[in-house]
């Protein structure tokens, strides 16, 4: 599933609030590092920090959490 169709499908998670465009990101991020070597971004995410989950605050790791939009990105 691309990832218009996950946002069409789950338009009121998407919109609507202030953390919105965050959870956009988080999709997109979730989605190139999910491709692996495929993704146009592995240069960077092979530099950077094994660890670079850890800068990022509870609410985005939150958002990576919903099962059901990781299903749908994989």
């Amino acid at each position: 599933m691309d990832l218009f169709e996950i946002v069409k499908e789950n338009v009121n998670y998407f919109k609507g609030d202030d953390d919105a465009a965050m959870r956009l990101l988080v999709l997109y991020i979730s989605s190139e590092l999910i491709k692996g070597e495929k993704s146009i971004y592995h240069p960077y995410f092979s530099i950077s920090s094994e660890d670079y989950l850890k800068g990022w605050d509870s609410k985005c790791l939150q958002m990576i959490e919903n099962r059901g939009l990781m299903k749908a990105i994989i």
